[in-house]
């Protein structure tokens, strides 16, 4: 598959699993901030935050935390963090399952940056739903340009989210300066 094959599969995932959880298609965005060396630039990020933030002022804005292990993750949770810090717009940010231990490695070290994290658990009556929605990220179907990819990147947290169904998050989120300096990134 070539790179833009797969973020087409990418993002038909992320589509069905939106779905799954009741979310309407005209209520979704999705945006291609990848420059030509696989990086989000912070200004194309930033812009895109801005517009989402302008256009739903009252909701909670959620992000991938900069304590992500994944670089993009991390830069859409930095623009989120300047974006939000010190004003009145709501924000949250996910904690991803590959980064609990390092994280709490830096809480047993007492490290400042490290924000107040929140343990997650839905209800018994969304559980499933959430289940459903995970799912899609497994499915294999080639003729709906359907590849498992999400699952064959990261299979252990969806086995994790169906077993235990469980997350993690955070109410703000360490400056990426600061958490550079001791996370353990991929790619």
């Amino acid at each position: 598959m070539t790179e833009a094959e797969v973020g087409k599969a990418r993002t038909i995932e992320f589509k069905s699993a939106a779905a799954e959880m009741g979310v309407h298609p005209e209520k979704l965005s999705c945006f291609d901030l990848l420059d030509s060396n696989n990086v989000i630039p912070i200004s194309t990020c930033t812009d895109v935050i801005k517009q989402s933030i302008n256009k739903y002022p009252d909701a909670i804005h959620w992000s991938m935390s900069t304590l992500d292990v994944h670089p993009h993750h991390r830069t859409v949770g930095e623009c989120l963090r300047t974006l939000t810090e010190n004003t009145t717009t709501r924000s949250a940010f996910a904690i991803s399952r590959v980064g609990w231990d390092q994280i709490a490695s830096q809480q047993t070290l007492q490290n400042p940056s490290i924000p107040d994290i929140f343990h997650f658990k839905p209800d018994s009556s969304r559980v499933q739903r959430i289940r459903n929605a995970a799912l899609t990220y497994n499915a294999w179907n080639p003729v709906a340009n359907s590849y498992a990819i999400g699952y064959a990147s990261v299979p252990s947290q969806f086995e994790n989210l169906d077993s235990l169904g469980d997350s993690k998050y955070a109410l703000t989120t360490p400056s990426l300066d600061s958490v550079s300096k001791w996370i353990i990134t991929s790619l």
